[in-house]
């Protein structure tokens, strides 16, 4: 069950990796005038709270449920700080990203009293 586990977060990691790549790409091509979609310049953090949620949705366990949060934050920030809401931009508003990344821990902390972290259906627990 292990070997499943790390084959698992390697595909996850290698898909996010891709994402990223993807998206970084998307973005400085629209930043450089090479991209026709000029919507995509403030609607672009929409796609990172939309990836939260279904991390979210799909969560097996308290840790993934916590990122899930922290994403769906992040894309709020990038949001706000992209399309200047309240005056608020990329300079003024980086404690945004400590209260995101803050939250996903607290998330995490009060779900994992509630959730089994990180085990599989039929797996024994030996510390009861």
């Amino acid at each position: 069950m292990r070997r499943w586990r790390r084959e698992e977060d390697r595909l996850g990691g290698l898909l996010w990796g891709f994402g990223l790549v993807v998206l970084g790409t998307i973005i400085l091509l629209q930043y450089l005038g090479w991209m026709p979609f000029t919507w995509w310049h403030h609607w672009w953090p929409l796609v990172v709270v939309l990836v939260g949620f279904v991390q979210v949705v799909l969560a097996r366990n308290a840790r993934k449920v916590g990122s899930g949060v922290s994403l769906m934050l992040f894309g709020g920030w990038f949001f706000i700080a992209t399309n200047h809401v309240w005056g608020l931009t990329w300079g003024n508003s980086w404690p945004l990203a400590l209260v995101a990344a803050g939250m996903g821990m607290v998330t995490r902390s009060i779900l994992s009293g509630i959730m089994r972290r990180d085990e599989e259906p039929g797996e024994v627990r030996h510390d009861l």
